[in-house]
């Protein structure tokens, strides 16, 4: 028996789901590029109606997604920023309509209009990295979204060093992807009960 409202469940909870999901696969088969190595660290939404919300995630450097200066690659650093922003739509939008009420998430589907990434610093291999994915406005046949990688601590004076910082535009298709709430409060169970007996 599930346990728990749609209602009950956190922004956070649906981004883990889908994150961990068959779903939502490594891209170009680089597992590096996917759960377990990429996690989420903190999900917030805006106020009530604002239609706004910013999934941080978080990852290590590892040599698989370094170039030749063993630094984070501009192509892996671009394809974590489409993948964890597209994630961050879904998520948000499924539990948009779990805190409506609803049993059973209808999540639009999207491609990519337009994504430009800023290369501000470099993420040195080994190094973790934190992207925080934003949803700044999102429509019926549009989305807006943002990303900025950042190393915590590690610019001047103890502050976040910035590492790129991007602009991704979707477009929104009628294809629809259904996701229960009764896989997302099952899930959460599962994640609860691993993690008390990882404590014993």
């Amino acid at each position: 028996m599930v346990v728990g409202t749609p209602q009950s469940l956190s922004l956070s909870d649906v981004a883990c789901f889908i994150l961990e999901h068959e779903m939502f696969g490594a891209p170009f088969g680089v597992k590096e590029m996917g759960y377990p190595h990429i996690q989420v660290k903190d999900a917030t939404a805006g106020p009530p109606g604002s239609g706004t919300a910013v999934i941080t995630f978080e990852f290590e450097v590892a040599t698989k997604l370094t170039n030749s200066f063993k630094t984070l690659h501009g192509g892996a650093a671009a394809t974590i920023v489409d993948n964890f922003s597209s994630l961050s739509l879904m998520a948000f939008e499924a539990w948009s309509a779990y805190q409506a009420g609803s049993d059973n998430a209808s999540v639009s589907m999207t491609t990519s209009a337009h994504l430009s990434v800023e290369y501000v610093a470099a993420g040195k291999m080994g190094s973790k990295i934190c992207i925080a994915c934003s949803i700044d406005r999102s429509g019926r046949r549009l989305a807006f979204l943002g990303a900025e990688m950042y190393q915590e601590g590690a610019g001047k004076n103890g502050h976040n060093m910035l590492i790129t910082k991007a602009r991704h535009m979707k477009n929104v298709l009628d294809t629809q992807l259904q996701i229960p709430a009764k896989a997302v409060l099952r899930y959460v169970e599962k994640s609860a009960k691993r993690a008390a007996t990882s404590k014993l």
